[in-house]
């Protein structure tokens, strides 16, 4: 009796980029394409994620982990306002790196999007930069607004300047803009402060 192949998590990852990456073009998300893409078979595809839906959620699961941990990666200190500073600069430093994920995680509304609510929303990935602006606030350094209201002008200010960035629409490209992006996030910060 054959023994059943082990794959290793390169292939399983890499897999999941061309699947990504697809997405991201709006291209065929057709498992013998993407197999193609990889050098395997869709047996390897079944084998490792059972079905296309199963791709399908971890290709979601891959971009929101590899976001939230960047997120993560930027440590909380006693100067929250530095803090939100490399948050929004750990953000874009990860668009740029990963402009396919980024389009994945942020290309357009999701296809069902709940209704606006006042809450801020239930995610691991943005819960460093609420925990910041409550810091912010906590300490007098912010002043103005509601935790919600700071968190989402922060967020569509930073989200905004990306976007635009990635899609060629800022004069001097994604990877000589950080001076001017400085700028923008200062800008940001300095609306809410005393």
């Amino acid at each position: 009796m054959a023994r059943p192949r082990k794959y290793g998590d390169s292939i399983r990852e890499d897999l999941i980029i061309a699947a990504a990456s697809r997405v991201a073009a709006g291209d065929d998300f057709a498992l013998r394409s993407i197999a193609t893409d990889c050098g395997c078979t869709t047996s390897t595809i079944y084998r490792l994620f059972g079905d296309r839906d199963t791709l399908i959620t971890a290709v979601i699961d891959y971009v929101s982990e590899s976001f939230s941990k960047n997120q993560h990666s930027v440590a909380a200190t006693d100067a929250p306002m530095d803090d939100l500073r490399r948050l929004g600069i750990a953000y874009r430093t990860w668009a740029i790196e990963n402009p396919t994920l980024y389009h994945v995680m942020f290309g357009g509304p999701p296809a069902c999007a709940p209704e606006p609510v006042d809450e801020l929303p239930d995610s691991d990935s943005i819960q460093p930069l609420i925990d910041a602006v409550r810091r912010g606030l906590t300490a007098g350094d912010l002043v103005g607004g509601r935790p919600e209201q700071i968190v989402r002008s922060i967020w569509a200010g930073v989200h905004g300047w990306v976007t635009l960035e990635l899609g060629g629409a800022l004069p001097n490209g994604p990877r000589k803009s950080v001076r001017e992006y400085g700028v923008h996030l200062d800008s940001l910060l300095k609306a809410w402060r005393p």
